[in-house]
């Protein structure tokens, strides 16, 4: 996977901010709710802020790259949030992606150490199974010509 660009990362609105939820295709006018959980860069659990409480996991923000796509199902089930008319994303709703890409580089990273430690302890394996091999090839061939003179000092 390429790295991200930090003008791609997609804003993710904190917990207990209150946004509006509405369903792709339907009311302009959306429903307010609030965060209740940031899931996925770009992607929040809402809560309806009217008596039923509801909850609507899964939630896409509007500008979401899958949110954008005609036919996504995603956006078409759970809906999609949007900040409320005049609000816009602040840079702290962006670190929650950033987060996400640096752990996941990170664990990246690490995997990579750890298959190049396992690639060179397999090598040093390699050699020390050869330098084995070697040596009972010589001990062979020393027992060969021990019987060999062996065998003609008893002619």
């Amino acid at each position: 996977m390429p790295p991200v660009a930090k003008s791609d990362f997609i804003p993710t609105a904190p917990v207990g901010l209150t946004v509006l939820w509405k369903r792709k295709g339907k009311s302009p006018i959306g429903a307010p709710c609030v965060v209740v959980q940031q899931e996925e860069p770009g992607i929040v659990r809402l809560r309806t802020l009217d008596r039923k409480g509801e909850e609507h996991a899964g939630v896409l923000f509007a500008g979401h790259p899958e949110a954008e796509l005609p036919e996504s199902i995603r956006a078409d089930s759970h809906g999609v949030w949007d900040y409320i008319d005049g609000e816009v994303a602040k840079k702290a709703h962006y670190r929650f992606h950033e987060q996400v890409v640096r752990e996941r580089d990170e664990k990246r990273k690490r995997a990579k150490e750890e298959q190049e430690a396992r690639e060179a302890q397999w090598l040093k394996d390699q050699e020390d199974i050869a330098a084995k091999s070697n040596g009972l090839l010589e001990t062979t061939r020393i027992q060969q010509q021990t019987a060999a003179h062996m065998a003609a000092g008893a002619d």
